[in-house]
Formats: structure tokens, C-alpha cells, sequence
């Protein structure tokens, strides 16, 4: 008796299958998406990223700091981000 093991086969859900998941997720699971509630959850998306984006830069710099050539700048604000692009590009 051997112990191997039998054959995987691992499926992603496709890119149409992926949108619908997370069109559902946005109406709450509901069939009639509600475009005005869908407009208010993704400024509540939106708004809590702009005032609490500590997490999501921390998880994007621990995840870009693998790759050689790569460097994060942080920006106060847009205008600080042109010119750092400006002056390094």
C-alpha cells in the first residue's frame, strides 16, 4: 500500500465570476442592486480608506519591499507627490 497523494485540481473563479462575487457583496445579497445604495457603500469604502489607511499602506509597503528597485514615497498631500515624481522622473 503506498500513501500518494491523489491529484489536485484547483479552480479560480473567473474574471465575469469574480465581478458578480463582488457585486454582491456591494447590494448586500439582494437581486435588485440599488445603484444609490451601491453609490453610499462605496463612499463609505472610500471614506474610511482616506481616514484610516494606516493598515492598507503598511500591508502595500511590507508587499513591495520584496522587489528589488522599489521604493515607497510617502506624500502629505498630491502636490508633494508630483513634484517627487517630477524631480525623479
Amino acid at each position: 500500500m503506498t500513501n500518494d497523494i491523489p491529484p489536485m485540481l484547483i479552480v479560480e473563479p473567473s474574471g465575469r465570476e469574480r465581478r458578480r462575487q463582488l457585486s454582491r457583496l456591494l447590494n448586500d445579497g439582494s437581486n435588485q442592486p440599488d445603484l444609490e445604495s451601491i453609490k453610499s457603500r462605496l463612499r463609505k469604502i472610500r471614506q474610511s480608506l482616506l481616514y484610516d489607511n494606516g493598515p492598507v499602506i503598511e500591508r502595500f509597503q511590507r508587499r513591495v519591499s520584496g522587489y528589488s528597485g522599489i521604493r515607497v514615497k510617502l506624500a502629505r498631500d498630491s502636490r508633494e507627490a508630483v513634484d517627487y515624481i517630477e524631480k525623479n522622473s
